[in-house]
Formats: structure tokens, C-alpha cells, sequence
């Protein structure tokens, strides 16, 4: 048998270490009032609505592993959503200050997973491949991705 690691046990890290993140509960606490809401699968008949942003949900996504492989390969998906209606205009600009606000929370949900592994860093990120802008709530997606040489009868370990 091959070494393997299992997608859950990152996520469960992760879970772990943005439920206890000060940086994202500042943000969420001074921009929104509130605590951010964290979503562990989706529940395709109610999906994340607007009364639950700020939130993240992260999926389970996929693994490339095997004894013919040598580097493993891990991507997950993480999605977030803010609801901000604010709206600037001024003469020939509009401006949704929620995109910043998206992108910012974005941002601290990477630096926050990127911590969470210690010696396994993240290897590669796709930051919102695609951004959903559904005025006033704006999501944005990333996949986060992981590549590991394992060692010949080494055991994986995030």
C-alpha cells in the first residue's frame, strides 16, 4: 500500500484554524457585526444565502495519489461571501466597495490556510477563477492546491 492522506483531515485543520483566526473574526466583527459562518460541504438545497455572510464553505475536492506517482497531488476548494449594498456614485463612476471587501476577505482566508500546514505549504492557489457578483453579495473562489514527494515507506501527515 501507498502512503495517503485524507482530504478531510485538511479540512478538518482548517476548519479548526479559521474558526480560531482573530484576523478573520476582526474583519468580520468591524466590517459586518458578526461572526464569520463556516460552511463544511454544501447543502445544494440551501446553499450559503445572504443572512449567513460573511461566511467560507470549503468542499472536498479531489486527490491524485498512487504508487505510480511520484509527487501527490491535492486541491480544495474554498469558497467566500460577504453582503455589502453600498453603492458610490460620482459622475461617471459607480463603485462597489463589497468587491474590496470580497477580495480582502479572500486574502486573509489564504494567509490564514496558508499558516495552517506548517511544513507542507500550499503549493499553488487559483484565487476566484471565478467571481460571482450577485449585488449586494459578492463570492469569491479559490482552489487550493498541495503537491507532496512522498518517501518510500514514509507516512503523509498535514
Amino acid at each position: 500500500m501507498f502512503p495517503s492522506l485524507k482530504l478531510s483531515d485538511i479540512i478538518v485543520k482548517w476548519r479548526d484554524v479559521l474558526v480560531k483566526s482573530q484576523e478573520i473574526d476582526d474583519f468580520c466583527q468591524n466590517r459586518y457585526a458578526k461572526p464569520i459562518k463556516i460552511f463544511i460541504g454544501l447543502d445544494a438545497e440551501h446553499p450559503p444565502a445572504d443572512q449567513d455572510c460573511p461566511y467560507i464553505l470549503i468542499r472536498l475536492g479531489k486527490k491524485m495519489e498512487g504508487a505510480d506517482k511520484k509527487v501527490y497531488r491535492y486541491v480544495i476548494p474554498v469558497e467566500w461571501g460577504i453582503r455589502n449594498n453600498t453603492k458610490i456614485e460620482d459622475s461617471n463612476l459607480v463603485e462597489l466597495p463589497g468587491l474590496y471587501d470580497s477580495d480582502e476577505l479572500g486574502q486573509l482566508i489564504l494567509t490564514v490556510l496558508s499558516n495552517a500546514g506548517g511544513n507542507c505549504p500550499i503549493s499553488k492557489v487559483d484565487y476566484c477563477k471565478e467571481t460571482v457578483e450577485s449585488f449586494p453579495q459578492f463570492v469569491g473562489r479559490m482552489e487550493v492546491k498541495f503537491y507532496f514527494n512522498p518517501a518510500l515507506g514514509g507516512t503523509l501527515v498535514y
